[in-house]
This record gives structure tokens, C-alpha cells and sequence, in this order.
């Protein structure tokens, strides 16, 4: 739940990671890191450039594709 809201936070580019991970209750923004990378395989800066170049889709579309 705390990585799903941190998706939902990265995609506004004016907070920075540690923003999201204060904001989704991690109080190390390093451990932050380290956990969104072990559930989605990517880290809080890659996930937000990818999600900066996918198309405007609406978000049943996009979750379809990634799977």
C-alpha cells in the first residue's frame, strides 16, 4: 500500500524522493529506496522517468500494458 501510494506521489515531479518517502510514512528516504525497489524492480528515480515518458493513457490502459 505505501509503494502503490509512492507511485501515485512520483509522478509529481516538484516533490523529491524524500518527500514521497516522508509523505508514505518511511522516515529514511535510503530505506525507502531500497523497498520500492524490491517490490517493483526499479528505484523511485527510474519508475518516475518511465512513468515521464509513457503516453498519456488512462490508467486501466497503462496498468494493462505493464503487466
Amino acid at each position: 500500500a505505501h509503494v502503490e501510494a509512492a507511485k501515485e506521489l512520483l509522478k509529481d515531479e516538484s516533490l523529491t524522493i524524500r518527500d514521497v518517502a516522508e509523505r508514505t510514512g518511511f522516515c529514511d528516504r535510503f530505506y525507502f529506496s531500497r523497498v520500492f525497489h524490491q517490490k517493483t524492480g526499479q528505484s523511485p528515480t527510474e519508475y518516475r522517468q518511465k512513468v515521464k515518458e509513457l503516453p498519456l493513457l488512462p490508467m486501466h490502459k497503462v496498468e494493462t500494458e505493464r503487466r
